[in-house]
């Protein structure tokens, strides 16, 4: 089992609600010319200031920071506040992708995905 496949399990396991943004997001709403190089979870903010498990580390879930963990070639961040977006409207809007054993993922939709990237370069304008 890869990393991706341990903490979204993990995830499920503790109940804990969450979409997948970035790359994977973009890409799975068709997005040509997307090639996902780590995978973006952004967890329901209702969790922030907890901490949780998370492929045998405790990881402080914090809307000031992101969480990256590695295994080897595997990247994967979590957030706890998106630009532009809000957790649950988001939550109602997102498409899914059924995974092995019916397992359903929440992504946002190619909206969510435009007003977040609208945002961030708008913070990130230079």
């Amino acid at each position: 089992m890869n990393l991706y496949e341990r903490i979204i399990i993990e995830l499920f396991k503790q109940k804990i609600s969450f979409l997948i943004i970035g790359s994977y997001a973009r890409l799975w709403n068709y997005k040509k010319g997307v090639f996902p190089k780590d995978l973006d979870i952004w967890i329901n903010p209702i969790f922030s200031g907890r901490i949780i498990s998370l492929n045998g580390h405790d990881v402080v879930l914090n809307e000031d920071c992101v969480v990256e963990i590695q295994d080897g070639i595997l990247k994967l961040n979590i957030f706890i506040k998106v630009h532009g977006l809000n957790f649950e409207s988001s939550l109602k809007q997102s498409c899914k992708k059924v995974l092995k054993d019916n397992v359903i993922l929440h992504y946002i939709n190619e909206n969510d995905c435009l007003t977040n990237l609208m945002k961030v370069k708008e913070l990130w304008d230079f």
